[in-house]
């Protein structure tokens, strides 16, 4: 093996195994073949910590964005224009209903439909940051929540369909069809939600 690469390989092997990710060579591929187990087990060990402080780093970020939308909700009593006083609120004063919902969405600036641990540039998450932005949800967990498909990276859908318990305005649910202008317009509340073009 060439001094060089062979250096290079074990001084970073982190490089390495993301140029045998994202453009695997023969050059690479040789490198990797002709590692030594100790060699190997270097670099899974920095990988793995790599792993676990990109983790670490998007836990932080969610946990920065959290802290911002609260901050931001939040009334300062030095501040004057924000006079108005915030309430919590109280979901177990409102009935709910499991509907199903189909929306369509341009997928075009999105990393696909599912949520993911990498990214939060995903439909599913625009769709949950609009449902309890418009607390139409309490919680993704309480929501009991199913999709029945999705997407990948730059993929449109005309015709998604998810179910879903929300907030209603209906006291009871009764077996024939409730008049549409009693419920709460879904469409136009999460269309007034959402963060994004999707």
């Amino acid at each position: 093996m060439d001094s060089t690469l062979e250096k290079e390989a074990f001084s970073n092997p982190v490089e390495i195994a993301n140029r045998t990710v994202k453009k695997t060579t023969k050059t690479d591929r040789l490198a990797v073949k002709q590692m030594s187990r100790e060699e190997l087990e270097e670099c899974v060990l920095q990988l793995s910590a790599h792993n676990t402080q990109l983790k670490s780093l998007l836990q932080r970020s969610l946990a920065q964005k959290h802290t911002k939308q609260e901050a931001a909700e939040t009334v300062h009593p030095n501040n004057k224009k924000s006079a108005k006083k915030t309430r919590l609120f109280d979901f177990d004063k409102h009935p709910s209903r499991h509907i199903l919902l189909k929306f369509a969405y341009l997928g075009w600036s999105h990393q696909g439909y599912a949520v993911q641990e990498d990214t939060l540039n995903t439909i599913e998450a625009d769709l949950f940051d609009a449902l309890l932005k418009t607390k139409l949800i309490k919680s993704r967990q309480t929501s009991n929540y199913h999709r029945c498909g999705r997407t990948d990276k730059g993929v449109s859908a005309f015709a998604q369909v998810i179910s879903i318990t929300v907030r209603s305005q209906l006291q009871q649910l009764s077996t024939t069809q409730p008049c549409p202008s009693q419920e709460l317009q879904y469409v136009d509340l999460l269309n007034r939600g959402k963060t994004s073009n999707s």
